[in-house]
């Protein structure tokens, strides 16, 4: 994506109660199931076309590519609290 994602989900608009990383999704979803009272262990969840991309970012940015996509992205590095 392209696109601030602050923005997108509209987070200065929408008070949201959870919000989940895609990362984290099987725990995020059992979580939420717990939380409203849904039987978790019927669902199972695959991880398909993991990309591995926490290693390709060493790769393909140096610290000149980091900074230029924090500038970017900066609202949503800090609030949705992510690292490089």
């Amino acid at each position: 994506h392209w696109k601030v994602q602050y923005y997108q989900t509209f987070q200065d608009k929408i008070n949201y109660s959870c919000i989940g990383r895609f990362e984290n999704f099987a725990d995020q979803f059992q979580n939420i199931c717990t939380e409203i009272g849904i039987n978790f262990d019927c669902y199972e969840i695959e991880k398909l076309n993991r990309s591995f991309s926490e290693e390709k970012f060493a790769h393909y940015y140096d610290s000149t590519a980091k900074e230029m996509v924090k500038k970017k992205f900066q609202i949503d590095f800090e609030f949705f609290k992510y690292e490089f």
